[in-house]
């Protein structure tokens, strides 16, 4: 009697009781877990195999993205380069607003961890470290002038591209991980009002600024 009862939990209801094995119980909780510590606690338990993960690149991605798409099936990642023994780890709605609440959740979830840097949305990086080859052409900073504006409290940006009425359909793609290495995942989707692309042969070209200077003059107007 005394091992039957250890083995098992009673809940008292009304009308009786109702018994639960301590297997159930482990189920029940595993359960009541939200999809951000599932995320998680898998991490935590893969955590060697991600910190080192271009020793088996594809079948890593494919899993981690796997475990991302649980919490939501927009949200995709980044790893950084290792630094002072940590790699960044940077969590991405890949630009679609209806999934931040998702990357912020799941950011201010993560546990402590000692190895890894745990960055919620792309962050700004130097646009002279951004050079991109996409279906055999070579697009860099350069290519790319901008003028911006006030548009109801948020920045219009006006952006003229080299060759842009060659290749309108690749331009489209490319412009905008541009301008997330220049502004940032969050501030382009929460501070940008609108972006207009231009060639670089029209009239309204004149006194557009390099890419590169977007954004101090971007920053400049919040």
């Amino acid at each position: 009697m005394k091992q039957l009862i250890t083995n098992f939990l009673f809940i008292f209801a009304v009308g009786g009781a109702i018994l639960f094995s301590n297997n159930m119980f482990e189920f029940l909780k595993k359960n009541s877990q939200s999809n951000e510590e599932k995320f998680w606690k898998w991490f935590v338990a893969n955590e060697k195999m991600l910190f080192s993960f271009h020793e088996n690149q594809d079948q890593v991605f494919d899993m981690l993205t796997s475990e991302l798409s649980k919490v939501n099936k927009n949200l995709t990642f980044e790893f950084g380069p290792i630094r002072e023994q940590k790699r960044e780890f940077i969590i991405s709605a890949d630009g679609i607003r209806d999934a931040f609440p998702f990357v912020e959740r799941l950011a201010a979830q993560a546990p402590p961890l000692e190895k890894w840097k745990i960055t919620k949305f792309r962050p700004r990086r130097p646009l002279s470290d951004t050079v991109i080859d996409f279906k055999g052409k070579t697009f860099s900073p350069d290519d790319i002038f901008f003028k911006l504006h006030n548009k109801g409290g948020k920045v219009g940006i006006r952006l003229f591209i080299k060759r842009y009425n060659e290749d309108k359909d690749v331009f489209d793609e490319i412009v905008f991980i541009f301008l997330d290495a220049a502004l940032g995942e969050y501030d382009v989707e929460t501070k940008v009002a609108s972006i207009d692309f231009f060639d670089t042969d029209t009239i309204d070209f004149a006194n557009a600024k390099p890419m590169t200077e977007l954004a101090e003059n971007f920053d400049a107007m919040q």
